[in-house]
Parts: structure tokens; sequence; C-alpha cells
């Protein structure tokens, strides 16, 4: 039995140590003295019962490698901030609008005087609306009532709008009423002021 552990560890030892680059030789006899076990100058004992092995035993303690700890670096957290809301626009009011509008352009038509003259004056605001403007500039060069021409002339020169100027230059020279073309003069000089 302890002839088998021995072996077994001798056989171990001896896989385990060829591994390693640097040895020195030792050698393990069995002795006719007792059976004991005696280094024989690095060789055989003098009658070999269990044989002779190599055993290889490092010279120097083999290199501890250090490495560093490793650092931990917390992940990036990126916060993207929620949109914007987008404007919330009154599609009501700018119906409203628009139908102010289309109602202010449906009054120029009508054979009342003073609601003819509250159109144009309401219309002033939506002068820069090509339509509203191209039905205030013809009422400008054609009405027949001068009291029309010089509220279009004075409603364009409120809202200093500048697409009117062709037409009130017109106006100014051509127009058969001395009071329209005082309108038209004045509403020049307040757009160009």
């Amino acid at each position: 039995m302890k002839t088998a552990k021995f072996s077994i560890l001798i056989i171990l030892a001896s896989l385990l140590l060829s591994l390693t680059p640097a040895y020195t030789s030792v050698g393990f006899g069995g002795g006719h003295h007792g059976g004991g076990h005696g280094y024989h100058h690095g060789g055989h004992g003098h009658h070999d019962y269990y044989g002779s092995f190599l055993f290889a035993f490092p010279l120097w303690p083999p290199p501890v490698v250090y490495a560093p700890p490793a650092v931990y670096a917390p992940p990036t957290v990126v916060v993207t901030p929620p949109p914007a809301p987008m404007p919330q626009v009154n599609y009501d009011g700018l119906d409203k609008i628009r139908l102010k509008k289309e109602n202010f352009l449906k009054q120029l038509k009508s054979p009342n005087k003073p609601e003819r003259l509250s159109a144009i004056i309401e219309l002033a605001g939506f002068s820069f609306d090509e339509r509203v403007k191209a039905e205030l500039e013809n009422i400008l060069l054609s009405d027949p009532d001068p009291a029309m021409r010089i509220v279009a002339a004075s409603s364009f020169a409120k809202v200093k709008n500048q697409g009117a100027l062709p037409t009130l230059e017109k106006v100014r020279v051509q127009d058969s009423d001395t009071s329209a073309r005082q309108a038209a003069d004045d509403a020049i000089k307040q757009i160009k002021s």
C-alpha cells in the first residue's frame, strides 16, 4: 500500500515538475539498508527496488506578475430632454378670422354706403392679403364715389402697405376728385415715413 502511494506521488511530481523551465535533478532510489530512501549523488541507489526518477525543482520562485487593479468607470448616461411641445394653433380662431374677412369682402358689394365704408375700413388689416389688396385697389381706381376712394387710400396708409404705392401714385396723379388725390398723396407720405 505504501509502495503504491509513493509511486503515484512520484509520478505526479514528475509530471508537474517537467513543465518548469529550470530544474535540478535529484535521484531517489531504494537501498538495501533498511529499504530507506537516500540521496546518492543525484543518481541511483545501490539496489533499485523502485527505480529512479528525475524530479525538476525550480531554482528560483516563479515570477509574480503585478496587475494593477481594474479601474471602474461608470457608464456615460446621456439624458435627452423631451422635445419642446409644438405651439398650439387655435384653428377656431383662424377660421373666425377667415370668416370675418370673407364677410367684409361680401359687404363691399352691398348697395348700402355706410356698410361699404365700414367694410373698407375693416379690411385695412387684411390688405396684405393679395385678394383683399386687389379689391381695395379696384375701389381706389374705379369706384364712382370719391368717399370710397378716400377711405380706401387711408386704409392702405393706416397699415403702411407699401405694395399699394403704385396704385396710390396713379390716384394722386389721375383722380378727378381733388380730395381723393389729396388722400392718396397723404397715404403715400404716411407709408414712406
